[in-house]
């Protein structure tokens, strides 16, 4: 693989991690909402606190599992695409350049002879 596949795996290794930075900043946010939102109703006697607290609980074990498993899932399928690509992507190795440079050379040299020849039958 070219040097390169590290450096994309490394981004898309950072890029899931973002993500789910992101999604716990947003699970947080909605916590720290919904925190907020059965405090109020305990003051206003609609639930107890051990009730609140058991909600909130619950919410923080489902986003954990289910955030756990959305980051698991998005990683295998940025790397099954991210495979995809390097499959069908016309990847050149660095042999492959370097026949490549030979041959432009050697060409270039033998346009270079034929030149002098046409220049020499001209004089």
């Amino acid at each position: 693989m070219p040097k390169n596949s590290n450096k994309k795996n490394n981004d898309l290794d950072n890029f899931v991690q973002n993500s789910v930075k992101f999604g716990i900043g947003m699970t947080y946010l909605t916590l720290d909402s919904v925190t907020k939102a059965m405090k109020k109703l305990e003051k206003q006697g609609k639930i107890n606190k051990k009730e609140s607290e058991k909600f909130v609980n619950d919410m923080v074990k489902e986003y954990k599992t289910k955030g756990a498993l959305y980051a698991k899932e998005m990683q295998k399928q940025m790397k099954k695409q991210t495979g995809k690509l390097a499959k069908n992507a016309p990847l050149v190795s660095q042999k492959d350049i370097d026949a490549l440079n030979a041959k432009a050379a050697e060409l270039s040299k033998q346009l270079d002879r034929q030149l002098k020849k046409q220049m020499k039958k001209k004089h």
